[in-house]
């Protein structure tokens, strides 16, 4: 009896690899969701991190007296909402503490809140 030339692969073979395949990518399909919406929370934070390192920038460069007067307030920049109230340091007679808070909605609808805090000594 002559057997055939085995040099290629069955139909069998191929559905078993075609399903093995459409396992494993079924299988990383939420991972890839997961990941794209952490990238997303990621620029997101980026975003408002620089926004208030922008405005802290700003702080730095009134006087002392002007952010005790002016000691909250609100603005938009893009799609944020940033906050912040200015505060004197208990005990502390040259210090100022600085809160700021940024709230945005994400695009699926989420709501998201970061705040930072720093301290502003009065320049001599």
């Amino acid at each position: 009896m002559r057997y055939l030339d085995q040099r290629g692969m069955t139909l069998v073979e191929i559905m078993v690899a075609m399903i093995l395949l459409a396992i494993a990518l079924a299988w990383l399909a939420p991972l890839v969701v997961v990941s794209i919406r952490s990238n997303r929370l990621g620029a997101d934070l980026t975003r408002a991190s620089v926004s208030a390192q922008d405005k802290f920038e700003e702080f730095k460069n009134k006087s002392f007296n002007y952010l005790l007067v002016n000691s909250s307030g609100q603005d938009t920049v893009g799609t944020q909402i940033r906050s912040w109230t200015i505060t004197e340091e208990p005990g502390q007679v040259d210090l100022l503490r600085i809160v700021m808070t940024l709230d945005w909605v994400d695009q699926d609808g989420g709501d998201h809140q970061v705040s930072f805090t720093t301290l502003q000594a009065r320049s001599k």
